[in-house]
């Protein structure tokens, strides 16, 4: 398995999308965004990611923290 961490700058991006390019399935990145919607706009805008590219994509997990009274709770 191929762990790049958390996608921060331009080049983290473009070498996650270069591994399934490549045909490397299991890698595992994270990033931080609004929605799932908002990271794809991100990616082609900011980083010139193409569309075909990020359906490369198998999956994305989006977690969301929803307040409660007295503490925050994880939602997946």
């Amino acid at each position: 398995m191929i762990y790049i961490g958390e996608l921060i700058y331009s080049s983290e991006v473009k070498a996650l999308f270069f591994l399934l390019k490549a045909g490397i399935r299991c890698s595992l990145a994270t990033c931080h965004g609004e929605t799932p919607e908002l990271m794809i706009k991100r990616w082609t805008i900011e980083d010139n990611i193409s569309i075909t590219s990020i359906e490369d994509i198998d999956i994305i997990i989006q977690i969301s923290i929803v307040e409660d009274i007295c503490k925050k709770i994880r939602r997946v």
